[in-house]
């Protein structure tokens, strides 16, 4: 079962997988500057126009895990790969899949927020579960 399955599988299903997902997209949007950090590694990457799209109210391009593995590095890609059982590869997909759906609803109003801001609203992601992603979001992520 590739990585894509394992997501829609625990999306579809409840608690645990699901908050885990959740949580390493929302872990590592905290490890790395919050949401403007992230933005800013992406920039670096040539890429900010399409991360600060993500936060803005418009639709959200895709990315693919070549990029999240040149934007977060090996080690990143690594660890995410450990905690989710799965080939490097296929957990850069993964967080490629979901990244720019988690950024847009964490700044629903279409700027950046931080600090305990931001606190809330992953607190609130988290607590809806995959449920606050929407179901039309899930089926962009998944192409269903």
């Amino acid at each position: 079962m590739g990585l894509l399955d394992s997501i829609v599988g625990s999306l579809t299903g409840s608690g645990e997988g699901q908050n885990q997902l959740l949580q390493l997209v929302t872990g590592l949007i905290t490890q790395h500057g919050g949401i403007e950090g992230v933005v800013q590694k992406f920039a670096a990457h040539g890429m900010g126009a399409e991360a600060q799209q993500w936060v803005g109210t418009g639709p959200n391009p895709p990315i693919t895990g070549d990029h999240v593995q040149k934007v977060f590095g090996d080690d990143t890609v690594q660890q995410a790969a450990s905690q989710l059982g799965v080939p490097p590869t296929q957990a850069a997909r993964g967080l490629a899949a979901l990244l720019p759906t988690v950024i847009d609803k964490l700044t629903p109003n279409g700027q950046s927020v931080s600090g305990p801001d931001l606190q809330n609203n992953i607190g609130g992601l988290l607590k809806g579960g995959t449920g606050s992603l929407g179901l039309g979001d899930l089926a962009k992520l998944f192409g269903k």
